[in-house]
């Protein structure tokens, strides 16, 4: 069984009342590990074959109140790539796995 753990940062949190993308929260980081193994055994018996991490320029300005919370400043992620352009790398990592937990 293969399982993959994921978690993103954003530069807010969604707002509802919203129907416009570009004025919705956009990802600045990505990261993710593969865990395999037989988790019905009474031991421990797994591994980690694969990780992913990936810092994504959101095109806007990190809000301060984020800076604090996730430590990624604007010049983190000044000249990395936007998410369409990591999207096909992300969705191919989650390629086999069996669950997902985020």
């Amino acid at each position: 069984m293969i399982i993959a753990a994921f978690d993103v940062e954003a530069t807010g949190l969604i707002e509802p009342n919203i129907d416009d993308p570009n004025y919705q929260p956009a990802i600045i980081e990505f990261g993710a590990v593969k865990i395999s193994g037989n988790f019905l055994d009474k031991g421990i018996n797994f591994a980690l074959p694969e990780n992913l991490s990936i810092l994504i320029n959101p095109e806007r300005i990190i809000p301060d109140n984020v800076v604090k919370i996730t430590n990624i400043k604007n010049e983190d992620i000044k000249g990395c790539p936007t998410f369409l352009s990591v999207f096909n790398e992300i969705a191919e990592f989650f390629t086999g796995v069996d669950q997902l937990i985020s």
